[in-house]
């Protein structure tokens, strides 16, 4: 897939006051080729999603369109249905990136959730007799790096660890041995998605000493598929970067257009390049 976003480059409002978020997750979702094909695709189907037509206003309608407050006023009435901990995001607590782009996922519908549905294989492995458990599957919509993990510093090791992580299951009886001991939690990448997200260092260390430092990251990812021997690459399109506290602050975005990339703040527009900071916080992997 050309990944090549054919989206015409604009600003928007950030006349809420407290929008920065949502501004920063359209800019980045806008440089997604995927999530752009599927709303003009599926327009007829979603004739009364608001949310939908909104986004269809940025990207093809005047720049007196282009504003970020009908979106952020339709997804406020979303959340009034919702319970008090995502409604909070849009009150006093400070707004989660991360939260705006799942739930505007989910507005949108089961045929925007499958751009971005991943699934993790996991199984409990005997250290004594080296039984697996039958697998149980988990599915998720963006992949979070937690900040405890060791030693992500280049293509390879990153890649592996998006593949496979181990955890540890204590006092776990073995159905096979009857042995009860700790045991490891294996998670395999079992399907991939169109648009790869990843949440960097969510609430732990990213205003601590690993988070004031340049988290690697890299511009594209390399997966085994199928059939056996082929690869799954994919491209970063685009990155969202936080300053501030973990209560407060602002964020960014810097997204590819084209074969340029720019950064996006709010109105503002610049040149950008896509490139770890200890401010990021979102990355969108596009599918090749």
């Amino acid at each position: 897939m050309d990944v090549k976003n054919p989206t015409t480059l604009f600003g928007l409002q950030n006349d809420t006051g407290i929008s920065c978020h949502f501004n920063a997750v359209t800019q980045a979702l806008l440089s997604c080729t995927g999530f752009v094909e599927t709303m003009r695709k599926h327009v007829d189907k979603y004739t009364e999603n608001a949310i939908v037509h909104e986004f269809l206003q940025l990207i093809d309608g005047d720049e007196t369109l282009r504003t970020a407050r009908p979106i952020f006023e339709e997804v406020k009435k979303i959340t009034q249905s919702r319970d008090d901990k995502i409604n909070k995001l849009y009150g006093k607590t400070h707004e989660c990136a991360d939260e705006t782009l799942k739930l505007l996922i989910e507005s949108i519908g089961d045929s925007m959730l499958d751009r971005f549905k991943m699934k993790y294989k996991k199984q409990i492995v005997c250290p004594n007799c080296e039984h697996k458990s039958d697998p149980s599957y988990d599915v998720m919509s963006y992949f979070e790096i937690t900040g405890r993990e060791k030693d992500l510093n280049n293509n390879k090791k990153f890649e592996e660890h998006l593949l496979r992580q181990v955890s540890i299951v204590e006092g776990y009886t073995c159905e096979k041995c009857k042995i009860t001991s700790d045991c490891r939690m294996e998670h395999y990448l079992h399907l991939t998605s169109e648009i790869f997200v990843i949440v960097m260092h969510k609430h732990t260390s990213r205003y601590g000493g690993v988070g004031k430092k340049n988290v690697f990251f890299p511009l594209g990812l390399k997966f085994p598929g199928l059939p056996k021997g082929s690869i799954v690459k994919y491209e970063l399109v685009a990155q969202v970067d936080h300053t501030g506290t973990d209560t407060s602050g602002h964020y960014t975005a810097t997204c590819r257009r084209g074969d340029d990339t720019w950064r996006l703040n709010d109105s503002t527009i610049g040149r950008g390049i896509l490139a770890p900071l200890p401010t990021t916080y979102l990355l969108f992997y596009h599918l090749v």
